[in-house]
């Protein structure tokens, strides 16, 4: 399972939304899609904040 899968899979288990998380992180709704969508190259310290997060 690749990476952008299984943090759908986590983020969706997690019951916050896209624009719940993205606001915890301090980002744009936008950011946040594009990482989801794999067109965005996901930063190590983002990946660790959204694990804290979810």
């Amino acid at each position: 399972m690749d990476k952008i899968r299984r943090i759908k899979d986590c983020i969706k288990n997690s019951g916050l939304t896209q624009k719940e998380i993205s606001e915890r992180l301090g980002i744009s709704e936008d950011s946040m899609a594009r990482y989801l969508k794999g067109t965005s190259q996901l930063k190590l310290d983002t990946l660790i904040k959204i694990s804290e997060i979810i």
